[in-house]
């Protein structure tokens, strides 16, 4: 950059006397530098104007450039040219959402100006939902002012949706869609969640998409895919389900009895007797105490035949003979031989007592209970236990 120096005041820039006062020619194609000499006996005001090409011509206002001493440009002039200029920009609409401000200068691009340019907004915007016009000033050091208009359009973020969205059901079952599912929005507070499950089919197997959507009141949808999954009572179900209950009961540490116990407790105290759930198959039995949670003698039975074969624990299914009302029950081996294992209530016998029992309490527990026929009569053939 080329240095720039100011010669200001009522007369041009003095001599030194005691330099050499014989100036070489100018260059070619430029003119000399004006000046005067303090041994000059005329003062300044004396000096006659545009007599002849040798007058010096004195600016009554001289201010001057001097640019690496060649050339000479009046600062006046400069100046009133700069004090004219005005800052100029590429302006841009812009968009928000409702309570998230954005600066002025957001608004501006491509600044066409030498001197720093300050940019500021003439009326603070409004930032509530809808459009808006906006007025933005651009303002150089020199006091130069340019405003622009731009348009500001402020947006309403959507509702947030989250929760768990994938569900499952047996076939013929029922779903809770807007179970664990949330919709919040930070500006309206009344939003709602809609729920399209039109494509669902619950009597047949298979996966179907479920979509959950909310709408506020300034428009702005959110939307959220879930996936239904219908699923056959099967053994592979229940399997499944006795796993998870599994992990959560037993320990890797744990003997083979002490899961049996485990196991015991878990399936008595999970169940609610009910002689309106009467199923007869071994998955749909223990489907219905791990999932409702409710059945006859055949649900407690079936629940624990999964869950101690799941668990690698011997166990067998014993049933009721010679008797007008059914009954089944388990009898396992943990090893210390073949126990009775009745996990359904009996309001005679303590629920203690039916866990590990054997064959000699099982027929004090028919003695004591009031029925017309021996409450543990089964077909002795099918298995020796403990006596």
């Amino acid at each position: 950059m080329i240095a720039l120096s100011i010669i200001a005041g009522s007369c041009a820039m003095p001599i030194n006397p005691e330099e050499d006062t014989t100036a070489a020619p100018p260059p070619a194609g430029t003119s000399a530098k004006p000046h005067i000499s303090e041994s000059d006996e005329t003062e300044p005001e004396d000096l006659p104007v545009g007599e002849n090409e040798d007058s010096a011509k004195i600016n009554p206002e001289p201010y001057f450039f001097e640019l690496a001493d060649e050339l000479v440009i009046e600062l006046g002039a400069a100046k009133k040219i700069l004090e004219a200029a005005r800052p100029s920009a590429d302006i841009k609409n812009c968009s928000t959402y409702i309570d998230i401000p954005i600066s002025a200068s957001d608004f501006v691009c491509n600044i066409r100006e030498i001197s720093p340019v300050t940019i500021r907004y003439k009326n603070e915007p409004d930032f509530s939902y809808g459009t808006h016009s906006v007025c933005v000033i651009l303002e150089d050091s020199f006091g130069g002012i340019t405003e622009y208009k731009a348009e500001l359009t402020v947006l309403a973020e959507p509702p947030a949706i989250s929760g768990e969205f994938d569900k499952w059901v047996v076939t013929g079952g029922t779903i809770a869609y807007r179970s664990n599912v949330i919709v919040a929005d930070d500006h309206d507070p009344n939003v709602q969640l809609e729920i399209d499950s039109s494509g669902v089919n619950l009597n047949v197997p298979g996966s179907y998409t479920v979509i959950y959507s909310a709408t506020n009141k300034y428009g702005a949808k959110a939307e959220a895919k879930g996936t239904v999954t219908v699923r056959a009572v099967d053994m592979d179900l229940v399997n499944e389900m006795a796993d998870g209950i599994l992990s959560e009961i037993t320990g890797q540490n744990m003997s083979q009895y002490e899961k049996a116990e485990a196991i015991f407790y878990w399936v008595h105290n999970k169940m609610t007797y009910s002689a309106n759930v009467n199923s007869r198959e071994i998955a749909q039995g223990a489907y219905n105490c791990f999932y409702r949670g409710t059945g006859d003698c055949y649900t407690y039975m079936a629940a624990s035949r999964v869950l101690l074969t799941r668990a690698g624990i011997d166990n067998m299914t014993l049933s009721r003979i010679d008797a007008p009302v059914q009954h089944y029950w388990n009898v396992v081996d943990a090893g210390a031989g073949w126990h009775h294992f009745d996990a359904s209530p009996n309001g005679y016998v303590a629920i203690h007592e039916k866990f590990m029992f054997t064959e000699s309490q099982a027929r004090e527990f028919s003695r004591i209970t009031p029925t017309e026929y021996e409450n543990y009569k089964y077909d002795k053939s099918l298995v020796e236990v403990v006596e």
